[in-house]
């Protein structure tokens, strides 16, 4: 690449006078605007299919069968027969290309491009209830990128633990973009992959805690590139560090010769006051401490120091004699420093004692303290003389920590994806799954742990795959008794092999035949469901035990509901009506505890306000039935009002609305006050292009 100097260079022999200075400038401005640390192709907006839209004219709309990003817009409708069909124009594309067409309407996706606003319904799906009281875990079936923006309007800053794992990107066709599958010779995958996951990183750094923890597992195909872009989005002083971590024992062969045994968990953090929590010991560990004092547990262990900075030469002040007498005291003499010589100079020991050195095979060590500590902790020290002519200094170990600090290379058995991932699976489902590399939940378990002590987090995975990190979650709040939330996003999408048969069948997305071989409704809710029941839906108890022991077929004392993420055709929503489509948000929204709002709820009109069963938020869905809304809370006892968490108002008037929420927040305490508008379209609408903190949204009060 030429230099700046023969750029320079080659422009002076330009005779021209005026043609040699447009370049210059031309060079100029293209030197100052280049870009520094990770430089990718960023590429055109993802495109989401709104499957359930209606097809009308001036739709966005792919064909069945096409790439999905390949887009037209349709600009009549024509009845054909039986068949409604569609004359179409093509929107971008190659000069060459077809620009106009025509096609049966029932061939048709309608689209939308990432940044342009789409209206979300969330439509209940499973539903499981063990434990009564106890928040949901919940599985939101949808691309993830408008779950999150979904997820920004009352959980922003709210989660403890992020934990995702990426499609890894190894050129196999094993992920999609613009629902194109992206293979090896893609020149552009790597660029493809960065933008696919910078725009997921952007929306989840705002939904973590300060006080929280990114967790990301790849391997060894984006390690490099994904740890550049954590560090211009989290900044790389909250670089926590990255854990190597043996999740294929017997290895996997690469192109190259390598059997790759390992893949990474990077961890981020919110704010740079945090640090990794420390890890539970394990059994064997706990072992060693087996004798007590008054002080507590200990073991016996050298006084002299071992591995790192052990050397005389590393710490000259830890090198000096301990006097030991034969029957057992210990004594530190008094000693000289020696700042030249940097040594200890010390008399010597009378006959009755022997001086003794860290020296190890000859070699001169130092001691774990310095003098001055030793002679304040003598009572913690012993003198062995098994072996006369080496006798040797313990001290006592004591168990000062509640666990060790996480090392960064994992390597324990219980790490392994095929011993724990798939025959876990295959033990829940009863069969061999097609599911492709579950984690195994006890990483997912050691990196919650290492990520946050809090027995209350909040945790989130928006690339959920099999739903390993709900089943984790599971264990984890069994095994400590803590009551941990997690939401899990993913996709319904099919294999490429399934895709393929199933539009043979002329089947496409949408169709009930499709969505159900999906990875949501095929694997990740029904091994939540199974996981948490102990049973499969057919009856049959699960078999196995985990690694503590615990019976599969125990199941957990745990709440799930799933929704999908759908869409609603905003010519189709009416002023002042399908509340019923934003319902379940609010439920999401205000903490996913106790009922939904139900149809016989919203079709009640004989109350002012709708309060579902065991849920801490209350729709006041009528600005003009307030007072009466407002005289029942105030009847109500102050355990049962103080119950309340969020308190929905449905009013346009926003003045009035003002002075209804300080008369709210001042009945009620710790109550958020959120105003919907009467008009759906301004509630919630997803779009990268409008902030989630424009009023014309949601007004809230606090910062949920």
């Amino acid at each position: 690449m030429a230099t700046t100097n023969s750029i320079s260079s080659l422009l002076s022999q330009i005779p021209d006078a005026n043609l040699r200075a447009e370049l210059s400038r031309a060079v100029e401005e293209a030197l100052r605007d280049r870009h520094f640390g990770l430089v990718f192709e960023e590429h055109l907006p993802e495109v989401q299919a709104l499957v359930g839209v209606s097809i009308r004219k001036g739709t966005r709309v792919s064909v069945v069968g096409e790439p999905l990003n390949c887009t037209w817009h349709v600009e009549s409708l024509e009845m054909r027969g039986a068949l409604q069909w569609a004359k179409l124009r093509r929107e971008g594309g190659l000069e060459g290309e077809i620009k106009h067409r025509e096609i049966a309407v029932s061939a048709l996706i309608p689209v939308a491009r990432y940044g342009e606003a789409i209206y979300p319904s969330l439509r209940p799906m499973e539903r499981v209830e063990r434990a009564p009281d106890a928040p949901f875990h919940s599985i939101i079936n949808a691309d993830n990128y408008h779950a999150l923006q979904l997820l920004l309007y009352g959980y922003q800053g709210a989660f403890d633990v992020i934990y995702i794992d990426p499609p890894y990107n190894t050129g196999a066709r094993d992920w999609k973009y613009n629902n194109d599958y992206i293979d090896k010779n893609d020149r552009f995958r790597h660029s493809k992959w960065l933008s696919m996951m910078k725009k997921r990183l952007i929306l989840a750094k705002r939904l973590l805690k300060k006080e929280g923890v990114l967790v990301v597992a790849i391997d060894d195909n984006e390690v490099h590139h994904l740890t550049c872009l954590l560090n211009e989005i989290f900044e790389i002083e909250n670089f926590l560090g990255m854990v190597a971590i043996r999740t294929k024992p017997s290895g996997a062969p690469s192109l190259n010769g390598f059997a790759s045994i390992h893949e990474y968990a990077i961890f981020y953090r919110g704010s740079n006051q945090i640090k990794i929590q420390l890890q539970e010991r394990s059994v064997e560990q706990l072992s060693r401490f087996n004798e007590q004092d008054e002080d507590g547990p200990f073991w016996w262990e050298n006084f002299r120091k071992a591995g790192a900075a052990s050397r005389k030469s590393d710490r000259p002040g830890q090198f000096f004699p301990i006097w030991v007498t034969r029957d057992g005291k210990i004594e530190i003499p008094k000693g000289v420093w020696n700042k030249s010589e940097k040594i200890w100079e010390v008399p010597s020991p009378p006959s009755s004692k022997i001086a003794l050195y860290p020296r190890k095979d000859g070699e001169d060590r130092v001691w774990l303290w310095a003098p001055e500590r030793v002679r304040g902790d003598l009572k913690d020290l012993r003198v062995d003389f098994s072996n006369p002519l080496e006798p040797q200094i313990y001290h006592k170990r004591r168990l000062r920590r509640s666990g060790i600090v996480p090392k960064s290379m994992w390597i324990d058995a219980k790490y392994s994806a095929s011993e724990y991932g798939t025959n876990l699976l295959r033990q829940i489902f009863g069969r061999a799954n097609s599911f492709s590399y579950p984690k195994s939940p006890y990483t997912v378990i050691d990196c919650i742990r290492s990520a946050t002590d809090n027995p209350d987090a909040l945790i989130l995975d928006f690339f959920a795959g099999s739903g390993t990190t709900l089943h984790a979650t599971c264990l984890l709040n069994a095994e400590d008794g803590g009551n941990r939330r997690c939401v899990l996003v993913t996709n319904n999408e099919v294999s490429e092999s399934e895709a393929k048969a199933l539009a043979k069948q002329g089947f496409k997305p949408g169709d009930e035949e499709w969505e159900r071989e999906g990875i949501c409704r095929a694997v990740t809710i029904p091994r939540c469901k199974y996981a948490i029941n102990g049973v499969r839906d057919d009856g049959t108890p699960l078999s196995g035990t985990y690694l503590n022991g615990r019976a599969l077929s125990e199941g957990f004392e745990a709440n799930l509901q799933a929704f999908s993420l759908d869409f609603l055709d905003p010519l189709s929503v009416m002023r002042g009506s399908r509340f019923e489509d934003i319902a379940p948000i609010l439920w999401l929204l205000a903490g996913a505890r106790g009922d939904l709002i139900s149809p016989a709820d919203i079709a009640d009109e004989s109350t002012a306000w709708i309060w579902p069963q065991g849920s801490e938020f209350l729709v006041c869905r009528d600005d003009g039935r307030f007072g009466e809304a407002l005289e029942w809370l105030e009847s109500l006892p102050d355990e049962e009002r103080g119950r309340l968490r969020h308190i929905f108002l449905v009013t346009n008037a926003r003045e009035a609305w003002s002075e209804w929420r300080e008369i709210l927040v001042a009945l009620v305490p710790r109550v958020q006050v959120h105003q919907l508008y009467r008009d759906y379209l301004e509630n919630y609408r997803l779009g990268e292009n409008r902030a989630i903190t424009d009023e014309s949204l949601v007004e809230m009060d606090g910062d949920a």
